[in-house]
């Protein structure tokens, strides 16, 4: 017998059969899966469990989502693991939540005969309830849903009698502070005097509506460096004017009082430029506002 025919090359091998450690390590790598079982143990499983359990294996995916019925959630808080690890019930998402998810309004009637059912957590309620302004109390902190758009709850400022956060405030302050330094700023370079009222016929008259307030605005202007006002191609007719005034003016008139709320130059610039004849005086008082009119 040739001995050399047995002779085992290092490269060669010899088969003994499956390897143990393989089998081992395929068995194991194969995880236990509860949707590869029966449907009927499935169902078994599902109804032997407690609304807790079923919860939780709601949550896992889509499809225990879909076999699994929804437990009345105002019973599973009510379980003492549910109350345990502090978990609420949020009617909205249909979610067992930590109560740092909710505000201390929702807290407070936990287990409430007829209120729990409207809990919702604070996601649902910045997505579908809270509306911009709305001021939440969270582990006696308050925070609003502020006008700004900023995403989640923000700490409200106390200095702005809860209408706006943190940021909002601030911004604001900056705001009117570099606002109040422009309007000094330019006050102190145009140093203004005080403006000398005249009468002018002036601004564009709409047919109806007047008021005292508008007649004065339209008629009471500051006057130029020159002392002149130049015409403007909008200004209405002296008839539209006198009907204008007669309207607000109570009747009857008082008599005509030559004084010195009725200087000669202003007599003048309005003989001139308002056509108003000589024996027409509009009397002005010192601060500018007409009192009554007599042509």
């Amino acid at each position: 017998m040739d001995t050399m025919g047995l002779v085992r090359s290092p490269k060669s091998r010899i088969s003994m059969g499956p390897n143990p450690r393989r089998v081992r390590m395929a068995t194991a790598a194969k995880p236990l899966d509860l949707t590869s079982l029966p449907g009927e143990i499935q169902n078994s499983i599902v109804h032997a469990l407690d609304g807790l359990s079923q919860a939780a294996l709601r949550s896992t995916n889509k499809y225990f989502r879909k076999i699994v019925p929804a437990p009345d959630l105002r019973l599973v808080e009510q379980d003492p693991a549910a109350k345990d690890h502090k978990l609420y019930a949020c009617f909205d998402c249909r979610r067992l939540r930590r109560e740092h998810h909710f505000s201390d309004e929702q807290k407070e009637y936990t287990y409430s005969r007829g209120h729990s059912i409207t809990r919702f957590c604070l996601d649902c309620g910045l997505h579908t309830r809270y509306i911009s302004g709305t001021i939440v109390t969270k582990q006696g902190r308050r925070y609003i849903k502020c006008h700004c758009r900023r995403p989640g709850l923000q700490a409200v400022s106390k200095r702005s009698a809860d209408q706006f956060c943190v940021h909002c405030w601030d911004d604001r302050q900056l705001n009117n502070r570099s606002d109040r330094t422009q309007i000094v700023g330019r006050a102190k370079r145009h140093k203004r005097k005080e403006p000398i009222f005249m009468v002018a016929q002036g601004g564009a008259l709409r047919p109806t509506g007047y008021t005292a307030s508008d007649i004065i605005s339209m008629l009471t202007v500051p006057k130029s460096t020159h002392g002149i006002v130049p015409r403007s191609p909008e200004w209405s007719r002296q008839h539209d004017l006198v009907t204008m005034l007669q309207a607000v003016i109570p009747a009857p008139r008082p008599p005509v009082l030559k004084g010195p709320l009725v200087s000669e130059t202003l007599s003048e610039m309005l003989r001139e430029y308002c056509h108003i004849p000589a024996e027409g005086y509009f009397l002005v008082s010192q601060t500018g506002k007409i009192s009554w009119i007599a042509l």
